[in-house]
């Protein structure tokens, strides 16, 4: 899939396969770039598009940065008289055999070789802030949390994934009000993520967490033609759209989310639509026109119903018809005197109405569903340092989100389907805290205790004295205690 005529770095394909929730294959960047030999044939199919489709010549750029560009032509008056419909199969939407467990589900657009490369990215950003810091090349604060650096893993870097999931499932108009305590006379929530991971330690991740080289980043962004931006998250941006494209195949109706200028109508339509707006054009209920444009590949349909709708189509003529139950309009408007005359005293009638008409009514918003479910778990904290995080956190976590709650709710998964986001996003959550807090360093151990192994997996030891369970207490008996990561100086 490819833009029409201008090509706009994000961009969001919305399928209407799936109904009535909207599956949802993220289609990030469209400019192709120059591809290592070492890469996998579906790296090429996710990357490949026809360029004969983008149309830049007699047009100019909106911006300088930008690669949107608006036609400079004057408009062309003419039109054409027998219009050709395109062809389209009918097929239906696929959805192919999902992961064993909802993690694993997720896992297929968060994958752990990719976090593993986010926290190899992260370990050589701070180590080299630091060494610059030690240079003189580099002006840290006394108080900068930086110094108090250990090196990341992947395990903890999932960790860190689950509280910032779980932040938007419980907001807080802070960050550090998570971690702030009950004092005398003042309670407070206590919230469970404060036993995986310390605040300065989220701050930290939250602040030096990359996900790219960053000593080749400069280096490509000014060969390719990225910005500095989007080059960032390419990635994670590649590896999304292959996996949403793996699992599900989009069938024939979709709906495409993009930035495109005005395309412009056929003159003598648009006037009656002005008249229309205030009776003036005195045209019955159900009235259809249709005209082709000039190489007749484009339709032109305008329909009267409480008011003139204007339709552009590639596929319908105008003639297909299909038949609807309708409520006589309560409005006031002028232009619904019409249809108020042909219902007369009957509240409801069953009428003939153009195909296009009825597919719009009842498939359309579905762009508008798409961001309406990123909207429910919109974070009320702006990303004020780095406009990539913000791309990464704010738009592709939730489309990883997105793509799997819905694939389990549609698809076939091995266990219950969960049916709402949220219990979803908590099941992500719990599953990467039991899965790989053992793992993590972020806490020396458990404050309250192994929540995740049953008492009777415990390991019972015969004691000449009673004493507290040590596993309740978060104790590995026989193990020794965690040791601090040291810095990566290398």
């Amino acid at each position: 899939m490819t833009p029409a005529l201008a090509e706009v770095h994000g961009v969001t394909w919305r399928t209407k396969g799936i109904n009535p929730t909207h599956f949802i294959i993220h289609f990030f960047f469209f400019i192709p770039y120059g591809l290592m030999a070492s890469q996998q044939a579906s790296d090429l199919a996710v990357n490949a598009y026809d360029d004969s489709c983008i149309v830049v010549a007699n047009s100019r750029r909106e911006q300088p940065a930008d690669n949107t560009c608006r036609p400079i032509k004057v408009p062309d008056p003419s039109r054409g008289y027998r219009f050709r419909p395109l062809k389209l199969p009918i097929r239906a939407p696929k959805i192919t055999a999902l992961p064993q467990e909802p993690l694993l589900l997720f896992q297929q657009f968060v994958p752990l070789s990719l976090v593993e490369s986010w926290a190899c990215y992260t370990n050589s950003w701070a180590s080299h802030v630091l060494e610059e810091a030690r240079c003189g090349r580099r002006t840290l604060k006394p108080q900068s949390r930086l110094f108090q650096w250990k090196s990341t893993s992947a395990a903890e870097i999932y960790i860190w994934i689950a509280i910032f999931i779980y932040m938007r499932l419980h907001t807080y108009k802070q960050i550090k009000d998570y971690w702030k305590a009950s004092t005398l006379g003042k309670q407070r929530p206590l919230y469970p993520i404060t036993k995986w991971m310390t605040y300065t330690r989220f701050q930290l991740l939250s602040r030096n967490l990359r996900l790219f080289d960053h000593t080749t980043i400069d280096k490509e962004a000014s060969i390719e033609d990225y910005s500095r931006t989007f080059i960032r998250v390419r990635s994670w941006s590649d590896h999304i759209q292959q996996a949403s494209l793996d699992f599900y195949s989009p069938g024939t109706s979709i709906v495409i989310d993009e930035s495109r200028q005005n395309c412009g109508f056929h003159e003598p339509l648009v006037k009656l639509k002005k008249v229309d707006n205030t009776a003036a054009a005195d045209l019955e209920f159900n009235y259809l026109t249709a005209v082709p444009t000039k190489d007749n590949l484009v339709n032109q349909i305008i329909w009267k119903d409480n008011a003139l709708v204007l339709f552009l189509s590639t596929v319908f003529t105008g003639v297909e018809r299909v038949d609807r139950k309708r409520k006589r309009p309560i409005t006031d408007q002028p232009s619904a005197r019409p249809i108020k005359r042909f219902f007369g005293a009957e509240p409801v009638k069953v009428i003939s109405i153009p195909s296009i008409a009825a597919i719009y009514n009842e498939q359309m918003n579905a762009v508008d569903q798409g961001y309406q479910r990123r909207a429910y778990w919109s974070p009320d904290r702006r990303v004020r340092r780095g406009s990539w995080k913000a791309l990464a956190w704010d738009f592709l976590l939730e489309i990883a989100l997105i793509n799997s709650f819905i694939l389990q709710l549609k698809g076939q998964p091995q266990w219950k389907p969960i049916k709402s986001q949220a219990d979803w996003r908590q099941h992500i959550v719990d599953s990467l805290i039991a899965k790989y807090q053992p793992d993590s360093q972020s806490r020396q151990r458990f404050r309250t205790g192994d929540e995740f192994t049953p008492v009777t997996l415990h390991n019972w030891v015969r004691n000449k004295n009673p004493s507290p369970c040590k596993a309740c207490k978060g104790i590995r008996v026989g193990e020794g205690q965690p040791q601090p990561l040291q810095a990566n100086t290398n």
